[in-house]
């Protein structure tokens, strides 16, 4: 048997646990397919029987593998092959994450541990098209395999409102599998410049505090003529994460005369809150060290500063805005297409990404709070 120990990012599984008995019997049955068949096809078949049977037994990935990410998925090498012949690895998929349209340029092996996958393989018809096939459903304890000299260009992901687990075996290191791949455009049918729906001198992905700001002063500094657009998929613009709260007990912790969104103007923001008068109550605290307002007063602010930034007569559109989830950036001669979940392709010359803080994982342990922004937050406290 040609297995390493397991590496040491992947320590998490324990010796003698049912993972590594499991892992260890897949990895000695590949090992022997590869050195009894010199066939590929016939070699996946046999590799796609062998990773049926490590599927039946639910469950045996330790958990601290088996949770989603809400930001995105996650992928793990769990076995490598000393010669580098094969390796396996797992990846876990939350609700609606799925990987961008790529190939693998090796044989490949899937099956899905829990949940149910989609698969979605396309044909790489023209420069301009991907043609697609029907999309195949893969539920727990099935595989599929691909080749390249078969077709192995594909998007995988979960199916559904439940996560799912897929566990992969690559002809090659997993790390070190050489992928292409392929802007979602050529999927949608859209030729980029035909779709483009209007070019910017600077695109902002991502529109919270900091997207929106910076979109802001790069409008004060670019000569005439050049636009920004800022992109925001929750639709919810300025604030972002931490100033989207509606709790007053939510404070900043410095004082308003240092939190003017303007570095020339260090007043702007006192003499806003003064502006606003009884309006602000409760929001705003006055102490010997200074003036202290809420996080959610100063999202009223940022928004309030983009909403006369844009009411101002030079602007004439120089700002827009895009609510709407940017899925992929190709680059070409001119500079950046983006396109969107609802397909629209936006150029741009130059590329801002202020993506921000994400929100953490849960805990396990639910007396743990790990995300303090959520709504609702003491609720269920004795």
């Amino acid at each position: 048997m040609h297995v390493v120990a397991v590496p040491s990012s992947c320590r998490a599984i324990p010796n003698g646990s049912l993972a590594e008995s499991i892992l260890l019997t897949l990895a000695d049955k590949i090992s022997d397919i590869l050195g009894e068949h010199a066939d590929t096809p016939q070699r996946c078949a046999l590799i796609a029987q062998a990773l049926e049977e490590a599927l039946e037994p639910p469950g045996w990935l330790p958990e601290d593998l088996a949770e989603a990410c809400p930001t995105g998925y996650r992928r793990q090498v769990l076995f490598e092959a000393e010669d580098g012949s094969f390796s396996i690895g797992c990846f876990v998929w939350g609700p609606g994450q799925h990987s961008p349209i790529h190939d693998h340029r090796c044989w490949g092996v899937i099956g899905c541990l829990a949940g149910t996958l989609a698969n979605e393989t396309f044909t790489d018809t023209s420069p301009e098209r991907l043609a697609a096939t029907p999309l195949c459903l893969i539920a727990g304890g099935e595989t599929v395999f691909m080749h390249p000299d078969t077709g192995d260009i594909h998007r995988l992901g979960a199916h559904g409102a439940e996560r799912a687990i897929s566990i992969h075996v690559y002809g090659g290191r997993f790390g070190a599998v050489n992928r292409n791949f392929y802007p979602i455009a050529r999927a949608l049918h859209i030729p980029a410049r035909q779709a483009s729906v209007g070019q910017a001198s600077v695109a902002v992905i991502g529109s919270g505090y900091s997207g929106t700001m910076a979109g802001i002063q790069l409008a004060h500094k670019l000569p005439a003529g050049q636009s920004i657009l800022l992109c925001e998929r929750s639709g919810c613009f300025a604030t972002g994460v931490a100033y989207s709260t509606d709790n007053p007990g939510h404070l900043l912790n410095v004082r308003a005369a240092n939190m003017s969104g303007f570095a020339s103007d260090p007043t702007h923001f006192e003499r806003w809150i003064e502006e606003q008068g009884d309006a602000v109550a409760g929001h705003v605290h006055k102490t010997a060290s200074g003036v202290f307002a809420s996080r959610h007063l100063y999202g009223v602010y940022i928004k309030s500063v983009l909403k006369d930034e844009l009411a101002r007569p030079d602007n004439c559109g120089r700002i827009r805005l895009l609510s709407d989830d940017i899925v992929d950036c190709v680059p070409d001669r001119d500079g950046y297409d983006l396109v969107t979940a609802s397909g629209a392709i936006h150029s741009a010359h130059s590329i801002v990404l202020a993506t921000g803080h994400v929100p953490p994982v849960q805990d396990r342990d639910p007396r743990i709070i790990s995300n303090p922004w959520v709504p609702n937050l003491a609720e269920g406290l004795a």
